[in-house]
């Protein structure tokens, strides 16, 4: 992650996803653990000639909005409001989504449908566009304008699963702390930069791993 660039952009769109990335706070890893994880000399070559390839994306740096919800858990409801179109009332949404959340842990999709009702949007599952061969960040990366939701499964060092939402509008793919802006060009020349561009968010000093698992789209039945 050294070469890209980090500026500060106040509350981009309003609101931003909110994954915690102090969850398994480094404290609790034991040593055992820290060279089970070790790459090996050829992994770590790799990782390096990887961090020198520029991606051209950019890191900016987002303030996490607060839903009035007391789960923290909100990365499903903030990647939604951060490509809630303009013809839309967001705060409305935020509001009845928000109401639709579990006193703790992770939101389903369906409940955010059933929040979405009566709003003319609708959250489509198009796995099959996007999950196949070069990898989801290549194809997704196609799109130039769009609402797309993103799942993600990640693995921290300690192995351990974390399910987490992000956005992309065909220009960034919002997320917090940070959200990327994905290079027109150089983000987009192969499925090998697109993947690089896409993993900036999750460097591999705090995850072993992340994997694009489903892909919705937010559709405007209005626009349809």
């Amino acid at each position: 992650m050294a070469d890209a660039e980090i500026i500060d952009v106040p509350d981009v769109e309003g609101y931003v996803s909110g994954l915690n990335r102090s969850l398994f706070p480094p404290s609790e890893r034991t040593e055992s653990t820290q060279k089970r994880k070790r790459c090996s000399h050829n992994e770590r070559r790799k990782a390096n000639a990887a961090e020198e390839v520029d991606g051209g994306s950019r890191l900016i740096r987002n303030t996490k909005a607060s839903s009035g919800n007391a789960n923290t858990r909100t990365c499903l409801l903030d990647s939604i409001a951060s490509i809630i179109p303009p013809t839309k009332n967001k705060n409305e949404l935020v509001t009845a989504m928000a109401s639709s959340m579990p006193s703790e842990g992770d939101t389903k999709v369906e409940k955010m449908r059933c929040a979405l009702e009566g709003s003319d949007l609708e959250l489509k599952q198009v796995n099959n566009k996007f999950l196949k061969k070069g990898g989801a960040p290549y194809h997704l990366f196609k799109e130039d304008d769009c609402r797309i939701i993103i799942r993600l499964r990640l693995t921290d060092l300690m192995g351990r699963i974390i399910w987490h939402f992000v956005a992309w509008d065909g220009d960034v793919i919002f997320d917090y702390p940070y959200s990327n802006k994905i290079n027109m060009r150089r983000d987009r020349a192969s499925p090998e930069a697109s993947n690089l561009a896409f993993g900036r968010l999750y460097p591999k000093t705090e995850f072993e791993d992340w994997q694009v698992t489903r892909v919705y789209e937010l559709v405007d039945l209005q626009e349809v």
